[in-house]
C-alpha cells in the first residue's frame, strides 16, 4: 500500500510574530546597551582624546596635600590637564583651596570622589564653588537622606545589587548638588572607566593612562556593605613609573582586585588605603604589588588610631619606604619623561618615627 504523502506542519502565523517581536526587544536592548556604553566612553574620552596633544613640560607632578585626617590628591598631568581625588573632610577646604590657588589652578579637568565618607568628600563643595571643573567620576552610593527628593532618579540611581550601602548625609547631598550645579560632565566609575593621553614636548612623543582595576561591576550591579569598598583601585602610569590609588578601599576591595587580577603589575608608590587602618593593605595584597614607596595620609593624633603599627609592618615586611603626611606634611612626587621620580616633602622625619603607629584605640 502506497504511503501517503502528508504536507510539513507550518509554523502557526501568531508564534511567527510573537517570536519576532521577541528578538526585536532584545535586539533594541542590546544595542541600546551598547550605545550606552559607546557614550559612556565617548564622555571621558572627549576631554582625554585619541588626538595627540602638545605639552609645555615633560613631568608629572602628584600632590599628597596635607587635610589632616582625610584624602586629597591632585595630579598635574604634563599637558595641562589635571585630576583631583578627593577634597579633604570638612573643615579643610580653605587648605585645599589654598593649596590650589597656590599652583594657579583655575579649572580642574577631572574630579574624582572615591567614596561618599565626609573626609574624601568635605571639601567638595567649595572646590565647585571655585574652580570650574569638566568632568566628575562619582561613586555608585544611593543618596538616601532627607532631601533625595530634590533629585531625579536617573541621577540618584538605586542599586540592583544586594549588598549595598546608602549614604545620607548633608556632606554627600552637597558633593552631588554641587555636580548639578555646575552643569559637568559625570559618570559612575567603573572598572571601565580608563582613559589615556598622548602628548609631544620638544619633538618627543609621550603618554600617561589611567587604569581603573575596580568595582569590577557595573552600575546597578555595584554593591557592598561596607562604604569603603566602594573605593577605586586604580594606577596611573607615566612612561615606567606607576602609582596605584585606593581610596579608602578594605579587605573585601582587595580580595575583589586580586580575584580580578592574577597578574597586577608591580608599582613605584602606593597610596595605602583607609589612613592606614588594619583592615586595609592585606600582606597578600602587597606580595602582588611589591611598591617601593608607601604614602600614607593621616591626622595627627586621630581617634581612630591611624596608621596602625600592623600596617607599618606589614609595609616594612615588603621593603617599602613609608611616607605620611601627618608627619611629613605636603609630599609631592614629580616624575619625567624616562619614568624617574623624585619626592618633596614639608617637613622630615626619621625612619623609627615614620614605622611607628599611633596608640591602639581602645574598643
Amino acid at each position: 500500500m502506497a504511503k501517503v504523502k502528508t504536507k510539513p506542519k507550518q509554523a502557526n502565523g501568531l508564534t511567527v510574530v510573537i517570536a519576532i517581536i521577541i528578538i526585536a526587544v532584545a535586539l533594541f536592548a542590546y544595542y541600546k546597551e551598547q550605545e550606552k556604553e559607546a557614550e559612556k566612553y565617548t564622555a571621558l574620552n572627549g576631554i582625554f582624546t585619541d588626538e595627540v596633544v602638545s605639552a609645555s613640560t615633560d613631568k608629572m607632578k602628584i600632590h599628597f596635600i596635607d587635610v589632616g585626617q582625610g584624602d586629597c590628591i591632585f595630579v598635574e598631568f604634563p599637558d595641562g590637564k589635571n585630576m583631583l581625588i578627593d577634597s579633604g573632610d570638612n573643615g579643610k577646604e580653605n587648605k585645599v583651596i589654598s593649596y590650589l590657588n597656590e599652583l594657579k589652578v583655575k579649572e580642574i579637568t577631572l574630579l574624582i570622589a572615591t567614596h561618599a565618607d565626609a573626609d574624601h568628600t568635605g571639601g567638595m563643595k567649595e572646590v565647585f564653588e571655585e574652580f570650574k571643573i569638566d568632568f566628575c567620576l562619582r561613586p555608585f552610593v544611593y543618596y538616601n537622606g532627607e532631601n533625595k527628593s530634590r533629585f531625579e532618579d536617573t541621577f540618584n540611581v538605586m542599586a540592583a545589587a544586594e549588598k549595598s550601602t546608602s549614604c545620607k548625609t548633608k556632606t554627600y547631598e552637597a558633593f552631588l548638588s554641587g555636580i548639578l550645579s555646575e552643569g559637568c560632565g559625570y559618570e559612575y566609575f567603573d572598572k571601565n572607566s580608563d582613559f589615556e593621553q598622548a602628548f609631544t614636548y620638544q619633538g618627543v612623543q609621550g603618554s600617561y593612562s589611567v587604569d581603573f582595576l575596580t568595582p569590577v561591576n557595573s552600575a546597578p550591579y555595584i554593591g557592598y556593605a561596607d562604604a569603603n569598598d566602594y573605593s577605586p583601585i586604580f594606577t596611573l602610569t607615566y612612561s615606567d613609573f606607576v602609582i596605584m590609588f585606593t581610596g579608602d578601599a578594605e579587605a573585601v576591595a582587595e580580595r575583589e582586585l586580586l580575584l580580578g587580577y592574577p597578574n597586577l603589575p608591580d608599582v613605584d608608590v602606593l597610596k595605602v588605603a583607609h589612613h592606614g587602618s588594619k583592615t586595609s593593605t592585606s600582606t597578600e595584597f602587597l606580595n602582588k604589588i611589591n611598591a617601593e614607596y608607601a604614602v600614607i595620609m593621616c591626622g595627627v593624633g586621630n581617634k581612630y588610631g591611624h596608621p596602625t603599627q600592623l600596617t607599618l609592618e606589614r609595609l616594612v615586611d615588603v621593603n617599602a619606604t613609608i611616607c605620611r603626611t601627618d608627619l611629613q606634611g605636603n609630599i609631592v612626587i614629580e616624575i619625567d619623561a624616562s619614568g624617574d621620580y623624585k619626592f618633596t616633602y614639608e617637613r622630615s622625619a626619621s625612619i623609627d618615627d615614620l614605622t611607628e603607629g599611633a596608640p591602639e584605640v581602645e574598643k
